[in-house]
């Protein structure tokens, strides 16, 4: 799988794309602790174009989210707030887009909708990405320097 993205020209940052300095990306940070401009932010199109780029077939199931665990310390709760108190874009649209989870259970993509739909008590479309919490990260943290390089999406300032 890894070397697929070898196929792609282009230099992101100062790593290769290779298992160890992926991960990597995120020393220094335990799962549950990485800050929010540190977390991906890649969108469902993108993520589609990264699940053939490394011949995966993630499957969506709906289910209650009490389970998973998260891998950002810092879920804005304001925004949590907006979700919660819009019922019609919750049921209209936020309670249909799938949570990105790792095969360790840790939500790669969709903290806030997590926070929300424990909140209401609902469920939401899980979606496996087939790696652990820190590889399945940095492959899409790396996706998105990609297509922010590439200009297909300009670079979103959290910090």
């Amino acid at each position: 799988m890894f070397e697929r993205i070898h196929e792609l020209d282009f230099v992101v940052e100062n790593f290769e794309p290779n298992s160890i300095s992926l991960a990597g990306f995120y020393m220094g940070y335990a799962m549950g602790s990485i800050p929010r401009y540190k977390m991906p932010q890649t969108d469902l199109e993108q993520m589609s174009e990264l699940h053939a780029l490394l011949d995966m077939n993630p499957t969506d199931k709906r289910a209650a989210v009490t389970e998973l665990k998260p891998s950002q310390f810092d879920t804005p709760q304001e925004k949590c707030n907006d979700m919660i108190n819009n019922h019609e874009l919750w049921n209209d649209k936020l309670r249909d887009l799938p949570i990105y989870v790792s095969t360790d259970q840790y939500i790669l993509d969709g903290h806030t909708r997590c926070m929300a739909a424990q909140i209401l008590n609902d469920t939401l479309p899980i979606r496996v990405i087939p790696l652990p919490g820190y590889i399945a990260l940095a492959m899409m943290n790396l996706y998105n320097r990609l297509m922010i390089a590439k200009g297909r999406q300009e670079p979103i300032n959290q910090a």
